[in-house]
């Protein structure tokens, strides 16, 4: 793992067995209490505090095979629902689109068709 200081993670990719030969067994105060394994990814606490940052996170973990780490619909309870439940893409999407919502477009597609036929203008005005 990286560290930056002392006791603070800041993001790796974890290097260890595999959940089949036993894990990396992770404990808080001294007792076990989660199995990562290795190639599994540790992200900074920056991701969970930023929703943008979390939603994009979810939606890779479930294109790799995870489950969401964002509630995706809840019950009457307000409780997540099961976790083995038919994946919602078009929230994924909402989510992926959400969390680049800050990306700055430079140029739009209909502005690049207005560059372009400048330049062809000026290369038909130039050609002799």
């Amino acid at each position: 793992m990286k560290i930056a200081r002392k006791g603070a993670i800041v993001g790796s990719i974890l290097n260890g067995p595999s959940h089949e030969q036993g894990g990396i067994k992770l404990a808080v105060g001294g007792v076990p209490t989660v199995e990562a394994e290795g190639g599994e990814v540790v992200m900074t606490k920056g991701v969970s505090k930023d929703p943008s940052l979390l939603a994009a996170a979810s939606a890779l973990n479930v294109a790799g095979g995870g489950i969401p780490l964002v509630p995706t619909s809840f019950a009457e309870t307000g409780g997540l629902v099961a976790a083995n439940q038919a994946a919602d893409h078009a929230l994924q999407a909402a989510q992926i689109a959400n969390a680049f919502k800050n990306v700055k477009i430079v140029a739009s597609f209909e502005e690049f068709l207005t560059m372009q036929q400048d330049y062809d203008n000026t290369v038909d005005l130039t050609t002799i």
